[in-house]
């Protein structure tokens, strides 16, 4: 199977919104559905920007996904923005990345 990565458009904003619940509703079944709806708002928040923030703890797959797509760590939290427990990896696209 063949994978294209294709930087953001706008006209792919809520699809990609879509995606990332479905994935979360699949693989993190320890968040509650209060937690999954705050986060939802954020993604869609923030989807433009070039930062994500990563869940440190069980997701190494992740952080290596990002790092082959150009990002890099540039600092990590014990907890979320909310406070809970969650650490989490602060990662930043570099600008050569970007524009891909």
């Amino acid at each position: 199977m063949e994978m294209l990565i294709a930087s953001y458009r706008e006209q792919d904003h809520n699809k990609l919104v879509e995606i990332w619940e479905r994935a979360v509703r699949a693989t993190h079944t320890f968040l509650e559905e209060h937690h999954i709806e705050f986060y939802k708002k954020v993604v869609s928040d923030v989807l433009q920007q070039r930062q994500v923030e990563v869940w440190e703890a069980l997701n190494a797959g992740a952080a290596r996904f990002y790092e082959k797509m150009g990002f890099v760590q540039m600092g990590r939290s014990e907890l979320d923005g909310s406070g809970n427990p969650f650490p989490l990896l602060h990662l930043e696209i570099k600008a050569d990345q970007a524009a891909r």
